[in-house]
């Protein structure tokens, strides 16, 4: 399982159901080895693209191509993608060592070498020596691991996955990340991940390909569409952000860019009232009103602070560099 990814190249592609056009024209190259992250939300047809691209969705216009082949004729089953979605959807008949060969079995491969390469891949996602185990004694976590070993065990050229994460708690969820950063690292594969969890998407990905009505908004690295958002619409649903207008048009201003103080008594520009304060643990969310502005900042909490206090004014700032115009 040593080989590097492939690429991925998706050129127009066109797909409906009944009447609702899921996907509009849509194209991106991902490059081999990249983790690549579709991130939306429901509805906006990252998970029929995930489809389309393994070969399980037909579609009208367009095609799909990994390392320049064309796979319009090409079955599932041929092209060596690996695959991960949220019900793990492991056999419960077969202990954990069967379920993850099941693959290699169908492939025809002799017995002792699939026990090699399901030990392989139970120590690569840290589950070594439960080969033996039923997926019904192991927790929602060890169970994702083992779909996790399943779909690396035919050396994928691709690893696909849908919303693999969502059923863990969070904890759980930040530990396999992590473990998933790792194997990448490690492997070189190609990843191509969806996901609704903005977080999920910058913790994770070399780059992010926002969708919203089945195209493709924007995209580029985690740094690139958090701080440079193209629209008012990317700001915000990659995380907070103000949106304020201003002489020169609309501007974004993460949270984290924002200071406050407080400001007893003094009113005018750049004071505002406090409508809204939220413990975050290492910091706070101070939700203010300045006029028609809405004002959001997100502040450290040194130990022994004094909790701002919701009607309070504070005088709010920032730097001009952190400011970001539209185009």
């Amino acid at each position: 399982m040593t080989k590097r990814g492939k690429s991925v190249r998706i050129e127009g592609i066109t797909k409906h159901y009944g009447s609702a056009r899921v996907l509009d024209d849509l194209s991106i190259d991902i490059a081999p080895g990249e983790f690549c992250t579709f991130l939306g939300a429901s509805g906006s047809g990252k998970t029929t693209l995930l489809k389309v691209m393994v070969g399980f969705e037909p579609f009208e216009s367009g095609r799909v191509s990994i390392d320049g082949r064309d796979m319009c004729d090409v079955p599932v089953e041929r092209r060596n993608i690996g695959m991960v979605f949220q019900n793990y959807a492991l056999f419960p008949h077969m202990n954990v060592g069967a379920n993850i060969g099941f693959g290699l079995e169908v492939r025809g491969m002799a017995k002792a070498a699939i026990a090699r390469r399901v030990d392989d891949a139970l120590a690569q996602v840290g589950l070594a020596g439960l080969a033996e185990r039923p997926p019904a004694e192991l927790s929602g976590g060890q169970q994702q691991r083992v779909a996790l070993a399943r779909a690396l065990v035919i050396d994928p050229d691709i690893l696909v996955m849908d919303e693999p994460l969502g059923a863990l708690d969070k904890n759980l969820r930040h530990a396999i990340q992590l473990q998933l950063k790792q194997l990448h690292r490690a492997l070189s594969l190609t990843i191509v991940y969806v996901t609704h969890d903005q977080d999920e998407a910058l913790h994770l990905s070399d780059r992010i390909a926002i969708m919203d009505g089945g195209r493709i908004v924007q995209q580029g690295t985690p740094r690139e569409v958090y701080f440079k958002p193209r629209t008012p619409f990317v700001a915000t649903f990659l995380g907070e952000c103000n949106i304020w207008n201003d002489a020169a048009g609309p501007l974004a201003l993460r949270p984290e860019h924002v200071a406050v103080a407080k400001a007893e008594g003094a009113s005018g520009p750049g004071v505002a009232v406090v409508e809204a304060v939220i413990f975050l643990g290492g910091g706070q969310k101070i939700v203010a009103r300045d006029g028609d502005r809405q004002v959001t900042a997100i502040i450290p909490f040194p130990v022994g602070a004094p909790e701002l206090q919701i009607g309070e004014r504070i005088r709010y700032s920032y730097d001009d560099c952190s400011v970001h115009r539209f185009d």
